[in-house]
């Protein structure tokens, strides 16, 4: 497998880490009747950016977005600029690579 699609995957189960510690410091907040809205607001976000990230890395890899996402509602469509900013990013990077490749000779 591509290094490069290797290393998306490692940042990807990183942000999944993030979203369950963010869920269980919430969830313990609450507990303690102190809910953390700041660990809310964070697992959120992190949830948002892994759906987006996730979207961009399976188009990278040759899904289409009804194979990817197959039932969503009408209110809850993903930012096709943040997808299109997180594949410009992936793409720079396997450019970097596939010079790097060609530099060394491999």
């Amino acid at each position: 497998m591509n290094p490069i699609i290797q290393e998306i995957k490692q940042e990807l189960k990183k942000l999944a880490e993030k979203i369950i510690l963010h869920k269980n410091n919430y969830k313990e907040s609450q507990r303690k009747n102190k809910p953390s809205w700041s660990d809310l607001q964070n697992h959120r976000y992190t949830q948002i950016e892994f759906r987006h990230r996730h979207i961009a890395r399976c188009l990278l890899r040759g899904r289409t977005y009804e194979q990817i996402e197959q039932k969503t509602r009408n209110d809850n469509k993903p930012h096709k600029d943040v997808i299109a900013f997180y594949l410009e990013e992936y793409k720079k990077r396997f450019e970097k690579h596939l010079e790097f490749s060609k530099a060394v000779g491999e």
